[in-house]
Parts: C-alpha cells; sequence; structure tokens
C-alpha cells in the first residue's frame, strides 16, 4: 500500500451538493445513503439544465455522537444562485492530502480506507479534516470502478 499513497494538493472547486446524514462509517452505513444522494442531485441538475463538469466527489464528516455527515456533490460551472433545490457551494482548496487509487465496487472500499489510515500514521501524519473520495471511473457495473480516496493531513 505505501507505494501506492501520493501526497499532494487539491485545488477548490465549485460544487453542486446535497447531503444527509448516515448512522457510522463504513459501506454498510454510507452506500445507502451515498447512493440515492448522487441520483437525486443528478436528476435535479438534468431538471435545471446544469451539466457535470467533473468527476464525482464524496465527502464525509463525523459528528461527536458517531454519525457521518454525507455530501455527494459534482463540479459544475455555475453560480450559486442556480440551485433551486440543491447547494452550490465551494469545496476548498486541500494543501496535503494523502491520496490512494481504489479499484472495485465500494462494498470493499472500508478495507482500502483502513490501508490508507494507516499508511497516514505510520508515515507520521495525523488526519487534519473530512475525507473525500473521487469517482475517477464510473461504469454501471461497479466492479469496473476506479475511486481516489482523498485524506487531508498535517505532520505530527
Amino acid at each position: 500500500m505505501s507505494e501506492d499513497v501520493t501526497i499532494k494538493s487539491v485545488p477548490a472547486v465549485r460544487v453542486a451538493e446535497m447531503s444527509s446524514w448516515a448512522a457510522g462509517f463504513g459501506p454498510h452505513a454510507i452506500s445507502p445513503v451515498i447512493g440515492p444522494l448522487f441520483s437525486d442531485l443528478s436528476d435535479r441538475l438534468e431538471k435545471a439544465g446544469i451539466p457535470i463538469a467533473g468527476p464525482a466527489i464524496a465527502w464525509y464528516e463525523r459528528r461527536d455522537d458517531g454519525t457521518v455527515g454525507v455530501h455527494a456533490c459534482v463540479p459544475v460551472d455555475v453560480e450559486p444562485d442556480a440551485a433551486p433545490d440543491f447547494s452550490i457551494v465551494e469545496l476548498p482548496a486541500l494543501d496535503q492530502v494523502a491520496a490512494s487509487v481504489f479499484h472495485g465496487n465500494v462494498s470493499g472500499i472500508g478495507l482500502a480506507w483502513e490501508a490508507l489510515e494507516r499508511w497516514v500514521k505510520d508515515n507520521g501524519y495525523s488526519a487534519d479534516a473530512p475525507c473525500r473520495e473521487v469517482t475517477l471511473t464510473w461504469t454501471p457495473d461497479p466492479n469496473g470502478w476506479v475511486t481516489e480516496l482523498q485524506q487531508p493531513v498535517a505532520r505530527r
């Protein structure tokens, strides 16, 4: 795993976003939330005539009670007031993320996140902000998906 992790910066990006809450981390809790969010967001963008301008991004924030804020986003090239029933927000630039690429169905992505978290700790970093997943390749067959895991980090 360590040779597959890179430290890089991520630019800010304007996105259309819909959010909800999951009972916890892990595909068993997040998949039933994130899939419908992306589907609903796609339908709303199509209805509004707003084209998607880049790969899908999901980001997650852990709350003190163990629940997780789940955010489904796609890049767009419109002003914030163009969104009638979803949000247009700027995802901030990230100076330093530990990034790795996961190939396959997201049902197995939890193990990839665990490996990335181990790499972060073993290499003198700590998590610094909510993590993101960027869908680099989407196919009708989820086994063909390619997802970049991005964990913002700081040196310990």
